[in-house]
């Protein structure tokens, strides 16, 4: 079996074969055949003729792939943890996570047979299960995989275009067999989220289209979870205020010692203690807090600290964050109720402490999360919902937004958009992101340079429909579709305003209306500049640089 592995214990569930052998299709029989060589090709009775050839899917990269880049992203490959690349083909991932330091090893059954396969902290399955003509070995290898990571496994595949026809290929299996001889199942990204769930009995979170994290521990895996639904507020700005508050004249008393004042005396310790306190919106606990102890040694208790805090003028700092917590711990609970109740006991230690503080319970927390969830699956809530938005563009039919003011967003959208992240991945994968307010669906839109270019190139889009859970993708990397007005969807002090808006005056004066999301394509606004007798107006549009980029 070429990526198969024995398992650990003959009395799992998922049985995998030795790899020193393979499966075959013989009439109505599976029979088992001999190993064939690393670059030998496979044969492939179903197609008279045609052989797989695997080794040719090897890609020659100089920049880590994708998945590896997420675990660096999200802090998930922490500096001494170990990395294993089960199928590393070439070995680009080894040598550049090697050069940043960490400690990584690959193995592959063709161009590194010899690789070390043992356990790792974090396993990295990365695009293997699509050059895998064989279900049968695809199911193996991906147990396999699983049984090697002791805290992580990434699984990655491609994903397909719903509206794609590949050109020159024939159907082999549940895939096709390229031009070059090699195998390629497209999966869908729901259709590939099932797959990983139905055969390691466990939940895949995922993390971008094609990229799934499967968490070996359940509390981490509540930890990633949870910690896309928490907004991230800059608290830097809110300094303590050292001045007391003044007090009425009293007559004059005898002169004593002055005080010490605690507050001034201690105010560094302070300062993170309260960094920590409106982060939380409550008290941390000892073990999340470094300087617990002499806290309380200063102060008494943590809350006595927090008490002294507060008299100095910060309550209504207080209050803004416990409702900006409550409001993500909320959205975090909605979406709980749509996979199985993870035990209360079962939660990480600081998950348990926040549901305690602000809901008292974790069943009346989840009652008020069904709540949100149903409120999310009204159609006239979300309207509602959009009409009291305060960033991002909207019309009649849908909100655009970007995923940076997400957390901007009232309860009711947030949780929309985390029950469509369940089946996307994370929504800063997306340029913006667009919400369907009748249809029930959410749609994740990828341009080409879109910090950079005026008038972006529509690339990818993505919609996910939450009443039929259907994820579907689809390319737009040669339609030149246009994105206009970008500044619509930036904060009023982007520093980029001032030049969208000179050129959002020259697409009025060209007769492009801002009143919907698409404009002209490229060739027709090619059309419309010619029309105009304004050739150099091309150039100030940056629509030479957006021609390449469909070219």
């Amino acid at each position: 079996m070429l990526f198969g592995a024995k398992p650990r214990d003959p009395s799992e569930r998922l049985t995998c074969l030795s790899h020193s052998s393979t499966l075959a299709v013989d009439g109505h029989r599976l029979v088992r055949r001999a190993p064939l060589p690393g670059g030998t090709a496979v044969q492939v009775s179903c197609v008279p003729g045609a052989a797989v050839f695997r080794h040719r899917t090897a890609l020659t990269r100089y920049q880590l792939s994708g998945p590896v880049k997420t675990l660096v992203e999200r802090g998930q490959l922490l500096p001494g943890s170990t990395f294993l690349d089960y199928g590393c083909g070439l070995g680009a991932d080894i040598r550049g996570l090697r050069d940043l330091g960490f400690n990584a090893f690959g193995w592959d059954p063709i161009h590194a047979p010899d690789g070390p396969r043992g356990e790792a902290e974090i396993v990295n399955l990365g695009y293997v299960l699509n050059v895998i003509e064989d279900p049968a070995e695809r199911l193996e290898t991906l147990a396999a995989a699983w049984h090697l990571a002791r805290r992580l496994l990434v699984v990655s595949a491609l994903i397909g275009d719903a509206n794609a026809d590949v050109p020159g290929t024939v159907a082999l299996n549940d895939g096709i067999l390229t031009r070059r001889s090699t195998f390629q199942k497209y999966f869908g990204q729901r259709e590939l989220q099932c797959y990983i769930e139905d055969a390691l009995e466990t939940v895949a979170i995922p993390v971008a289209i094609g990229i799934f994290y499967i968490f070996r521990d359940p509390s981490e895996h509540q930890l990633f979870v949870q910690g896309r639904s928490r907004r991230h507020v800059d608290w830097d700005g809110l300094k303590l205020n050292c001045t007391k508050t003044k007090r009425l004249p009293q007559e004059p008393r005898a002169v004593r010692p002055p005080r010490p004042d605690r507050f001034a005396k201690h105010l560094p310790l302070l300062e993170r203690f309260w960094s920590s306190v409106v982060a939380l919106g409550r008290l941390p606990l000892p073990q999340g807090f470094s300087q617990y102890s002499e806290l309380c040694a200063a102060f008494g208790s943590a809350k006595r600290a927090l008490r002294h805090l507060l008299r100095h003028g910060r309550q209504e700092v207080f209050d803004r964050a416990q409702a900006a917590r409550r409001s993500d711990l909320l959205v975090y609970l909605a979406t709980s109720n749509l996979r199985k109740v993870i035990p209360f006991s079962c939660l990480p230690e600081s998950i348990r402490a926040d549901i305690t503080v602000f809901f008292g319970s974790y069943k009346r927390g989840l009652v008020q999360g069904r709540d949100l969830l149903y409120c999310a699956a009204d159609t006239d809530t979300v309207v509602l919902a959009c009409d009291e938005a305060v960033v991002g563009w909207q019309d009649e039919r849908s909100l655009c937004v970007l995923p940076s003011v997400v957390d901007r967003l009232p309860p009711v959208l947030r949780t929309l958009i985390a029950c469509a992240e369940l089946l996307y991945g994370d929504i800063r994968g997306a340029d913006i992101l667009k919400i369907h307010k009748f249809t029930g669906k959410v749609t994740f839109l990828n341009y080409a340079d879109f910090e950079t270019a005026p008038l972006p190139v529509l690339v990818k889009r993505t919609r996910v429909n939450l009443r039929t859970v259907q994820v579907d993708v689809f390319n737009h990397a040669a339609d030149g579709q246009l994105l206009y007005f970008k500044e619509r969807f930036l904060d009023t002090d982007d520093p980029e305003q001032q030049r969208l808006l000179s050129t959002s005056d020259l697409l009025r004066q060209l007769g492009i209306s801002d009143s919907t999301l698409l404009g002209p394509r490229i060739p027709e606004l090619r059309r419309i500049i010619s029309e105009a007798n304004r050739p150099n107006l091309a150039e100030d549009l940056g629509l030479v640089h957006a021609e390449d980029q469909v070219s």
